[in-house]
């Protein structure tokens, strides 16, 4: 497949696949920056997470580009998601139709909302066999100053009383300003819609630690090397690590491939990577590369 897109461009092989991989780079850089630089946020304060079956190939070349000094690359990444799953609590989320100034508002009405929307969550979650125990509640008001389309969010305890429409309405206005830059507290305010939050809290499996070793890896976790293209018709020997065989505290210098049945980690030349207590990967980019 690669060899009729080298052909259309009077490639290698080679030299078109690398051309891939660096688009690929580049279009991940780029959305990297929309999630940082264009939020205010730099890049160089951060550790980057890479997982899934390919994450761990890109990483360090991301983070040369974008001068992220470290990569953390978890154990099983190709199946990161699906850790995540398992280590996530169920939530519930039900909402209803509210319209009315937040200072003229029942507050019978608003509380016998969230009882009713609560109730119903409260339901959900045993079909789902969580105990009561495990479940915890959280209430929101959507507001927004009359005239306005859009809403924000509002915390609020339950049950609400009357006292707790001042400070609702100062929770707008702070996260308004928070939000948009801009509030203004002289206006009234409406509420749009309540919601209620169910968290319920479920056993999580526990992360095992792995076997303590050197700094050098075993014998048995180094593969062998291979060349790997770098450009310009260079080739450069990269040695190959099994990761399951690595143990922690286990240090592998770049240029490296480490391979494990969902994923591969590149490390790249002049970086460094330390095997954590649960086989963590931690990349480091070194002052040169950044």
């Amino acid at each position: 497949a690669i060899k009729k897109v080298a052909d259309h461009f009077d490639l290698s092989v080679d030299e078109a696949a690398l051309g891939i991989v660096k688009i690929v780079n580049t279009n991940m850089s780029g959305l990297l920056q929309s999630m940082t630089v264009k939020r205010g946020y730099d890049p160089r304060e951060f550790a980057m997470v890479a997982f899934g079956g390919a994450g761990p190939i890109h990483a360090a070349a991301i983070a040369k580009d974008l001068h992220i000094p470290t990569v953390i690359v978890p154990p099983y990444s190709g199946v990161f998601s699906a850790w995540g799953m398992l280590m996530a609590d169920l939530r519930h989320d039900l909402g209803q139709t509210y319209i009315a100034p937040l200072r003229s508002a029942e507050v019978g009405e608003l509380n016998a909302t969230f009882a009713s929307l609560e109730e119903k969550i409260r339901e959900v979650f045993r079909k789902e066999n969580v105990d009561k125990k495990q479940i915890t509640m959280s209430y929101q008001l959507d507001l927004r100053y009359i005239g306005q389309e859009h809403t924000l969010a509002v915390a609020a305890a339950c049950p609400v009383t009357e006292a707790a429409k001042a400070s609702l309405a100062e929770a707008f206005d702070e996260t308004h300003l928070r939000v948009y830059g801009h509030n203004a507290p002289e206006e009234e305010k409406e509420i749009v819609s309540l919601k209620v939050i169910g968290i319920g809290s479920v056993n999580k499996p526990v992360l095992e630690k792995i076997q303590k070793g050197s700094k050098t890896p075993p014998a048995d976790a180094r593969m062998g090397e291979r060349p790997v293209y770098v450009g310009s018709g260079r080739h450069q020997t990269f040695a190959i690590y099994r990761r399951e065989r690595l143990l922690a505290g286990n240090v592998i210098d770049g240029p490296a491939l480490i391979e494990e049945v969902t994923a591969t980690a590149v490390v790249e030349a002049k970086q460094s990577c330390r095997v954590d207590d649960y086989g963590t990967l931690i990349i480091s980019v070194h002052e040169e590369e950044r």
